[in-house]
């Protein structure tokens, strides 16, 4: 992850800090570091906390984690942080019947914003 890449990154976890409170989970960045290597994504849900994970069953990791949001009825927005992993994610998706999950695919994630269904707007672009 390039510098600014991880300022933009930087930034948005920031952003969510200040909507989330106290519902916001840190990402240390050391773990920002190894994106690249690892299967990774990020979920913003309708309340604007921050939560990021990383699985080699990555179906299952995202099933899970569907059913975490929707248990709460929120709506999910996954973020992924490498290119490589577009095409695995996209079967986990379609295998699991999980449409419609919001997906923005590889680094242009970090210029792309969020929106809740509350009508929340928040841009990070």
């Amino acid at each position: 992850m390039s510098s600014i890449q991880e300022l933009i990154v930087n930034n948005i976890i920031r952003a969510a800090e200040k909507i989330a409170g106290n519902l916001y989970t840190h990402v240390e960045t050391d773990h920002m570091k190894r994106f690249e290597s690892e299967i990774s994504f990020g979920l913003f849900n309708s309340v604007g906390s921050y939560e990021r994970s990383k699985s080699t069953d990555l179906a299952e990791e995202i099933k899970s984690l569907k059913a975490l949001y929707d248990n709460r009825g929120q709506k999910m927005l996954l973020l992924t942080y490498s290119y490589d992993h577009d095409e695995a994610i996209e079967q986990a998706l379609s295998a699991n019947d999980m449409k419609p999950v919001e997906v923005i695919y590889g680094q242009g994630l970090l210029l792309e914003g969020w929106h809740s269904e509350a009508g929340n707007e928040w841009s990070g672009g």
